[in-house]
């Protein structure tokens, strides 16, 4: 993951839900640090600077967990009556093709995914239903190949990912992979 001065990561992002279960669109953010921050008046853009909603005074993202900023509270909650750990309402849209930005209240850039709805950005998220989802928030969150699609319908938002992958299942296999080398030895430039 590209290391910006914060632990609160872009998470999830449903950018175009189903027309017949509009739930707005929402960004999920997640705490994967190892103490409690205050986001209190942070601001979530998208890539119009006239776009900008501030997250309420006195909101605190407890580590290992997550927040929900959402379009629409009203449709959101609709749609996701289980889920509780929410603020809204942002007086924008996002876009088939868009960013997502994060801002400390002091202005700094904190996160950043500028995504597509065409490779090699997951495409089964464009007005299916499905979120896209971060498969680990250790990974750069700004590269497509860290992404997929959810792969439970409406995504999974307030909760962990349907896609998550430990990071630690990457290094296994990396650690295990024999190479057959041929012609041995190798030349210089192999």
């Amino acid at each position: 993951r590209m290391k910006l001065d914060t632990d609160i990561v872009i998470n999830e992002i449903m950018y175009d839900p189903l027309k017949d279960k509009n739930s707005g669109d929402w960004v999920e953010l997640y705490n994967a640090g190892e103490k409690d921050i205050d986001i209190s008046n942070w601001i979530l853009k998208d890539n119009d600077n006239l776009h900008s909603f501030a997250i309420p005074s006195f909101t605190i993202l407890k580590k290992d967990e997550f927040l929900v900023l959402c379009n629409i509270a009203e449709d959101f909650t609709e749609i996701y009556p289980e889920v509780s750990n929410f603020k809204g309402d942002f007086a924008f849209g996002l876009g088939d093709t868009d960013a997502v930005r994060l801002y400390s209240k002091s202005g700094e850039i904190m996160d950043i995914v500028d995504y597509q709805n065409t490779s090699p950005w997951p495409g089964n998220s464009n007005g299916t239903g499905y979120s896209l989802e971060l498969k680990h928030p250790e990974l750069d969150n700004n590269l497509a190949g860290s992404w997929k699609s959810s792969y439970e319908k409406y995504g999974t938002p307030g909760r962990r990912n349907s896609t998550y992958v430990d990071t630690g299942d990457y290094l296994k296999s990396a650690n295990s992979i024999d190479l057959k080398n041929y012609p041995n030895p190798f030349a210089d430039n192999t």
